[in-house]
């Protein structure tokens, strides 16, 4: 899973997972924790400031699908700058 602030939304998911009866471990990539290594220059690291940044627009801020697609396409920038493919 790609999250931004993953510890955030990971605990939600175990507790909730946890009460469906299910186990186990979840692996996570958290934009965010990748942010404040690679842009501590930015006056802050939100998910829109990020997305500013890489110019991606989030057609509906705050909602799940889009606030998702947008976290997505951050983490996709963010290894493009690792790998030098940007």
């Amino acid at each position: 899973m790609i999250a931004h602030n993953a510890k955030f939304d990971m605990n939600f998911l175990t507790e909730t997972f946890r009460r469906l009866g299910y186990g186990g471990t979840m692996r996570f990539i958290d934009t965010l924790r990748i942010a404040r290594w690679m842009y501590a220059h930015l006056e802050n690291r939100r998910q829109e400031t990020l997305a500013g940044h890489f110019g991606i627009r989030n057609r509906a801020a705050h909602r799940a699908v889009t606030d998702a697609e947008v976290c997505g396409q951050i983490y996709l920038k963010m290894r493009g700058e690792v790998s030098g493919s940007v």
